[in-house]
């Protein structure tokens, strides 16, 4: 079913606002209103068939678990309100098109565990320590443009998306860091594809044991 905010949402105390279960299919309007979490809690936990739609403000979670759990958000605003936004695992599917994503301590994205699957279509993401995490056997990442930006931390290692066991490709987009710390990043010794068809690309790339094509 699909429910549209009628007001601002702010429980401060629950670990988490909402849950979609496995086999359940819900749309989230946001109808221009805010949801605002916990501090350490997530906004929603999702193991069904989740969109989330139209213009509003998140801060907290958005977490995808299990095979069965795809999430698709068509705009909107995310805030970390600590270190995450969206957290996608255990082979779940994260589509985001065309939202502004805000991070804090750490990544706000991130695609982890084995068969997880990430498509990013046009968002925006302004990020301290970096602004996507995708690790895990046979996981997948496609990047279809958007501004990708980090201000990053002097004296500590960061990367604006950094890869480990994924095949992943970048399609277009704006990739800019301006402080002192590498652009895309891989783990030594993991088994990555890592291919390049188009974007603009400012700060260094490092590439071990990895492979890209032009």
């Amino acid at each position: 079913g699909e429910v549209a905010l009628v007001a601002d949402i702010n429980e401060s105390n629950v670990v988490t606002l909402a849950e979609v279960p496995a086999g359940v299919s819900a749309t989230l309007d946001l109808n221009g209103k805010t949801i605002t979490a916990g501090k350490d809690g997530y906004a929603i936990e999702n193991r069904g068939e989740l969109t989330i739609k139209n213009n509003g403000v998140i801060y907290g979670v958005v977490y995808a678990e299990g095979t069965s759990a795809k999430t698709t958000i068509n705009g909107g605003t995310y805030n970390a309100l600590t270190n995450w936004v969206f957290l996608n695992s255990q082979g779940a599917s994260l589509t985001i098109n065309d939202a502004t994503i805000n991070g804090g301590s750490s990544y706000p994205i991130y695609s982890y565990d084995a068969n997880s699957k990430l498509v990013i279509n046009d968002a925006t993401v302004n990020a301290t320590f970096g602004c996507i995490n995708a690790y895990g056997t046979n996981g997948t990442v496609e990047i279809n443009g958007g501004t990708f930006q980090m201000t990053g931390v002097q004296g500590k290692t960061s990367h604006i998306a950094y890869f480990s066991n994924v095949d992943a490709v970048i399609n277009g987009g704006t990739f800019d860091k301006t402080a002192k710390s590498w652009l895309m990043g891989a783990a030594t010794g993991k088994n990555i594809t890592f291919v390049i068809n188009g974007g603009t690309f400012r700060g260094f790339v490092n590439q071990p044991e990895m492979t890209v094509d032009t």
